[in-house]
């Protein structure tokens, strides 16, 4: 049996001390036939190429991911839907007949929950005709709660028909708002029994 050893520079700029073995020369020890530091030398330029691998493998990656790191988030827009039961309470109303039609101005206060958790106060105009019962009834309102949970005020239009002298069925747009609501828009409709109670339901967005 024989043994030779080489030395040679690696196209990486570094010198490797390679041993030549046989099977039966070797024994997992260099047994006199390849010297500690030569075994060494190689252990040490396979660690070498084994750190460079990780290393480019992960600069790779790394320009993968920061790209993605600095793109800009984009905020969708959220459409939220809500409901919820209100009940009036009326401040003050002034009658007027015309020919057969009452017209009331009314302050009023409503009380929501649901969707809407706090209290407006508003003014209407209310037509009735007093002959068939049927009406019509509009205004504007300013809301002071949270919507959602997020606290804040809005304004509120609405209008709705009368039949039958006291059930009504309408709309509603919300206008301007302050505070966390300041951002909220929406509409829906309302239904209910005149100056004492209904609900509401709609679709609202924060942008």
């Amino acid at each position: 049996m024989r043994s030779s050893k080489s030395l040679k520079k690696s196209h990486h700029g570094h010198f490797q001390a390679v041993c030549h073995l046989s099977s039966a020369q070797f024994s997992g020890t260099a047994n006199g036939w390849c010297s500690a530091e030569e075994a060494g030398y190689e252990r040490t330029e396979l660690k070498i190429r084994e750190v460079k691998g990780i290393v480019k493998n992960f600069g790779a990656v790394f320009f993968i991911l920061v790209p993605l790191l600095v793109l800009p988030t984009v905020h969708a827009t959220q459409i939220i839907s809500g409901s919820g039961p209100f009940s009036t309470t009326v401040i003050s109303a002034v009658t007027s007949l015309v020919d057969g039609i009452a017209i009331i101005h009314e302050t009023f206060t409503l009380s929501l929950t649901g969707f809407f958790v706090g209290t407006t106060l508003g003014t209407a105009l209310v037509v009735i005709d007093l002959s068939t019962g049927s009406g019509v009834f509009h205004g504007m309102q300013t809301f002071t709660g949270t919507a959602n949970g997020v606290a804040g005020s809005f304004q509120m239009s609405f209008s709705a028909e009368i039949t039958g002298f006291t059930s009504f069925q309408g709309q509603f747009t919300i206008l301007t708002g302050s505070g966390g609501l300041s951002n909220l828009h929406g509409h829906g409709t309302i239904a209910g029994i005149v100056n004492v109670s209904g609900t509401y339901s709609g679709t609202f967005t924060f942008t």
